[in-house]
């Protein structure tokens, strides 16, 4: 496992920071090339969600066990909320090779590599 420290800045300094386990997810099974990572934040940067892979072993994708996780950024007093999304068992994040955020409705959308496109509330 691999800890990813996620800084929280104000003005320009860190002011708190988050530890999370794994590694941020890419996808990759049918194209050679990577994808980007699996991360997008809110455009008011209160949100962030990441698609994490807690497997250890990215050599096999087969046995990737990924999560969808959401931090919520809050200034007074600065401080980051973590919070694992709960998935529908017929979404797999190892297919999914984009995500965006929209904070206004509360929903984290998934693109499907075959053309399927997930709306996961969140609010």
């Amino acid at each position: 496992m691999v800890n990813t420290p996620m800084p929280f800045f104000c003005e320009n300094e860190i002011c708190t920071d988050i530890l999370l386990e794994g590694r941020v997810g890419s996808y990759h099974h049918t194209i050679p090339v990577r994808s980007p990572w699996l991360v997008s934040s809110s455009p008011s940067g209160a949100y962030t969600v990441i698609a994490l892979d807690l497997t250890g072993n990215v050599s096999d994708e087969s046995d990737m066990f990924a999560i969808l996780q959401l931090l919520h950024f809050t200034n007074d007093p600065p401080n980051i909320q973590p919070c694992q999304l709960e998935l529908p068992f017929f979404i797999d994040l190892n297919d999914i090779c984009s995500i965006a955020l929209d904070e206004r409705r509360g929903i984290v959308y998934l693109s499907h590599a075959r053309g399927y496109l997930f709306a996961v509330p969140y609010a």
